[in-house]
C-alpha cells in the first residue's frame, strides 16, 4: 500500500472529518466512524421541468469502515441517513468509500 496516500487521506480526515455512527442494515451492530459530508445539489429533468433535489453523500475511510452495506445507516448530527446504493471507492488506491444516502 502507498504510505504517502494513506498519510494524505488520514490527514484529510483528521482536518475535515466529523464524527458519525454506522449501523448495519439489520441494526445489530454499530461503529463510530469519521466522515466527510458532501451535500451536492442535483437538478434532474422530470417531464420537461427541472427539479431540484438534495442529496447527502459521505466519504469514509476504508480503515474506519471496511465493508459498508447498501441499506445500512449513517447517523450524523442527529439525523439518520440510509445508504441507498452500493458503496463505491472514491479513489484508485481504495482508501475512501463514497456513500450515497438519503435522510430516513
Amino acid at each position: 500500500m502507498d504510505s504517502f496516500a494513506v498519510t494524505a487521506v488520514s490527514a484529510t480526515f483528521s482536518v475535515f472529518g466529523e464524527e458519525a455512527v454506522y449501523e448495519n442494515p439489520a441494526k445489530t451492530s454499530s461503529n463510530d466512524i469519521v466522515v466527510i459530508p458532501k451535500r451536492p445539489d442535483d437538478v434532474v429533468d422530470a417531464f420537461g421541468s427541472a427539479v431540484h433535489t438534495s442529496t447527502a453523500m459521505f466519504e469514509v475511510q476504508v480503515s474506519d469502515l471496511p465493508a459498508p452495506e447498501k441499506d445500512g445507516f449513517i447517523v450524523f448530527q442527529s439525523t439518520r441517513y440510509v445508504i441507498q446504493a452500493k458503496p463505491f471507492y472514491k479513489d484508485d488506491k481504495r482508501l475512501v468509500w463514497r456513500l450515497n444516502t438519503y435522510p430516513e
